[in-house]
């Protein structure tokens, strides 16, 4: 029963790598069709064509927390003589809580760039409405602003410094940070660099539109904080059910986790516990 249990487990994990896999192909297969992804060296594309060579600031680290998850059952099952069902299970669990985690950091992450850049379109503005001119009011930007937004601005007002051309310099800073807000911005200031005109209003506007989306994030992921802490709650009190039925007849319970229908029900509401973590992550996933 415990093999059958790992065999489905490992089976349904595959299913889950194959199935990205094959998104993922897709994409770049898509994405090479429109000729968004150059075949070519970086060294022999046009200028315009290596931007799109940037890395992007924004990183995911999906695969670490089941990296530690395999080690996590490697040393429990080698290391401390626990059956391998229990290892597999638990390193499940911790790889399932530490994506949601993973999922947790990235979203404030994201959340503090979109501010931070709300925060300097403010200053921008009341720069521009001074009477300063567009490098000015970056370079104020610059000096206000705190990481991690800080280091792209930089990046930018050192680019158009050195003479380079400023809508390249704002398209690699879309690209660098893939985010809707910074494309928004970016595309406001490189028409206004093409066309002239006065610049204050339009990021003005592009500022509240920036902050109501900021607002609308913020309440949607209150939304589903509630919901996902409530889940995970429950999950626990089973847990501490089962530390209380430990703790009140020992014997009776290390019988049942010895023997292989009792080891399999336990391996499988773990299971199960992980799955269902993962279907609310996924619920849980709006995008504003």
């Amino acid at each position: 029963m415990p093999e059958i249990l790992i065999g489905a487990g490992l089976a349904a994990g595959a299913g889950v790598v194959g199935r990205a896999w094959r998104q993922s192909r897709k994409r770049r297969l898509s994405e090479e069709r429109l000729g968004r992804r150059p075949t070519a060296a970086p060294e022999a594309l046009h200028p315009v064509a290596q931007m799109r060579w940037v890395s992007s600031v924004l990183r995911r680290h999906r695969i670490l927390p089941w990296a530690v998850g395999a080690v996590l059952a490697l040393v429990l099952h080698y290391a401390l003589g626990l059956r391998l069902t229990f290892a597999l299970t638990f390193s499940a669990i911790l790889g399932t809580l530490g994506t949601l985690l993973e999922s947790v950091l990235f979203a404030q992450h994201t959340l503090r760039l979109e501010t931070q850049l709300a925060d300097a379109i403010d200053l921008l503005v009341s720069s521009l409405r001074a009477g300063g001119g567009l490098m000015q009011a970056l370079e104020t930007a610059q000096r206000e602003a705190e990481r991690p937004f800080r280091a792209e601005i930089e990046e930018v007002v050192g680019r158009i410094r050195l003479g380079d051309d400023p809508r390249q310099v704002l398209h690699v800073f879309a690209l660098r940070v893939p985010l809707e807000t910074f494309q928004l911005f970016a595309t406001a200031v490189a028409v206004h660099t093409e066309v002239g005109g006065s610049l204050a209003p339009v990021l003005a506007t592009v500022g509240r539109t920036i902050r109501d989306r900021i607002e609308l994030t913020r309440r949607v992921r209150s939304q589903t904080t509630q919901a996902q802490l409530s889940v995970v709650m429950m999950l626990f009190i089973s847990y501490f059910i089962a530390a209380v039925m430990w703790r009140s007849n020992p014997e009776r319970m290390e019988g049942f986790l010895a023997s292989d229908i009792g080891s399999a029900l336990f391996a499988g509401a773990m299971m199960a516990q992980a799955f269902g973590l993962l279907a609310m992550r996924r619920i849980s996933q709006i995008q504003v």
